[in-house]
C-alpha cells in the first residue's frame, strides 16, 4: 500500500488518541482495582494497571474508520481486530484458559484470511492461507511467549550457568524486534556478569587456565569466557538495531578494552547493515 498523507494523518490521530486514552483507561483500571499483581512469570515489579490493549484499541479504529473503509479490506481487519481484542479483554477480565484464546486467535485469523487476505509465499493457496493464520498468531502471541521463556529460567537477573546466559542474550535478541527496552533490561546484568566473568579469568589465568594472551583476553580460543564475550557483543550489534545509543552505552560499561573493542565493532558492523536493508 503505498503511503499518502491521509496515512499519516491516522497514524498522527491514533498516536495522540492513545497518548490520551492511556492515562484515562490506567486511571480506570486503578480505580476499580483493575490491577495485575507482580508474579515470576512476569516482568513487573509493583501492581501494573490492566486493561491498556483497550486504549490502544480504540485510538487504533477511532482513527482508522474514516480511512481504512474505504479501502477492500479494511472492513474486514477492523472486524477481526474487534474480535481478537475481546478475546484478549475476557482473558484480562476472567483469564480464560490458553486453549480457548487459542481457538478465539484462529477464529479471527482465519476471518481474514476467509476474505482474501494471505501470504503469497508459494503456489498453493491453501498453503498460503494456513501460513497466513499460523502468522498472525505467532505475532499475537510472540511477546508472551518471549516472557514465558524468561520465567522458565528463573527470577534471577544473572545466569546461573553458560547455557542460561546463552538463553538470555537469545531472548533479549529475540525482544529487540518488538520492545527494545525490555531487551535491555534483560541484558543490562549480564553485561556486568561478563565483567565480572573477565576478572574472575584474570585471576585464574596461570592456574591451569590460558585465557590471556599478551595480556589481553584471547577471544579466539575458543574457551568459555571468549563465547561468552562473543555472545554478548552479537547480542549489543542486534540491539544497536532498534537503540544505538543505550547499546554503546551498555558497550561503554565494558572493564577490559578488548571487549569493548569488540563491542564496538560489532555494534558498528550490525547498525549500517541494518540501516542499509
Amino acid at each position: 500500500m503505498p503511503f499518502s498523507p491521509r496515512t499519516l494523518l491516522a497514524v498522527a490521530a491514533s498516536f495522540c488518541l492513545a497518548l490520551v486514552l492511556t492515562f484515562l483507561v490506567r486511571a480506570f483500571a486503578r480505580r476499580f482495582g483493575f490491577v495485575a499483581a507482580p508474579k515470576t512469570d512476569r516482568w513487573h515489579k509493583k501492581p501494573t494497571a490492566m486493561l491498556g490493549g483497550v486504549a490502544i484499541w480504540l485510538s487504533v479504529v477511532i482513527a482508522s474508520l474514516p480511512f481504512t473503509l474505504q479501502t477492500v479490506y479494511g472492513k474486514y481487519i477492523l472486524l477481526a481486530c474487534a474480535f481478537l481484542f475481546l478475546v484478549g479483554l475476557i482473558d484480562d477480565l476472567i483469564h480464560i484458559k490458553p486453549y480457548q484464546k487459542l481457538i478465539g486467535q484462529i477464529l479471527g485469523s482465519a476471518y481474514v484470511v476467509y476474505y482474501g487476505l494471505s501470504l503469497p509465499w508459494t503456489g498453493s493457496v491453501l498453503l498460503n492461507m494456513a501460513l497466513a493464520i499460523f502468522w498472525l498468531i505467532g505475532i499475537t502471541n510472540a511477546i508472551n511467549l518471549l516472557e514465558q521463556a524468561r520465567a522458565l529460567l528463573g527470577t534471577s537477573v544473572q545466569a546461573q550457568d553458560q547455557d542460561e546466559m546463552n538463553a538470555l542474550f537469545e531472548i533479549g535478541r529475540a525482544f529487540s524486534r518488538y520492545d527494545s527496552k525490555r531487551s535491555f533490561e534483560i541484558v543490562d546484568p549480564l553485561i556486568d556478569q561478563v565483567n565480572e566473568i573477565c576478572a574472575a579469568a584474570r585471576t585464574l589465568e596461570g592456574f591451569g587456565a590460558e585465557y590471556f594472551e599478551d595480556d589481553e583476553l584471547n577471544l579466539l580460543n575458543g574457551s568459555n569466557v571468549a563465547q561468552a564475550v562473543t555472545r554478548m557483543s552479537n547480542t549489543l550489534g542486534t540491539l544497536a538495531v532498534s537503540n544505538f545509543d543505550r547499546a554503546k552505552a551498555a558497550a561503554d560499561r565494558l572493564r577490559l578494552a578488548e571487549v569493548r573493542l569488540r563491542a564496538y565493532l560489532d555494534i558498528a558492523q550490525q547498525s549500517i547493515m541494518g540501516a542499509a536493508k
